[in-house]
């Protein structure tokens, strides 16, 4: 079992069904996993910022790499307002 199957057991489903009932709970999960991503990328924005300048090798390494996840992440998720959320 990996760290993404382990969220998703503790978080619970987020995708809503059309049951009011059901989707109250799914909702509270879902602002529960927005929560949780927004804390990892802002913990990786900040680990970017601080290391994109170093002359340590491991430290640029880590920075390029988050760099580049950020910008394959920002090509798949167009969220501009004439984008409807539609990845590319």
């Amino acid at each position: 079992m990996n760290l993404y199957d382990i969220t998703k057991k503790i978080s619970g489903p987020i995708s809503p069904i059309g049951c009011a009932a059901t989707d109250k709970d799914r909702y509270r999960n879902l602002l529960q996993v927005i929560e949780l991503t927004a804390s990892l990328l802002a913990e990786l924005q900040c680990i970017h910022e601080n290391n994109i300048d170093s002359h340590e090798a491991s430290r640029s390494e880590a920075a390029n790499l988050i760099e580049a996840f950020f910008e394959d992440y920002a090509y798949c998720m167009d969220v501009s307002p004439n984008s409807k959320g539609e990845g590319k």
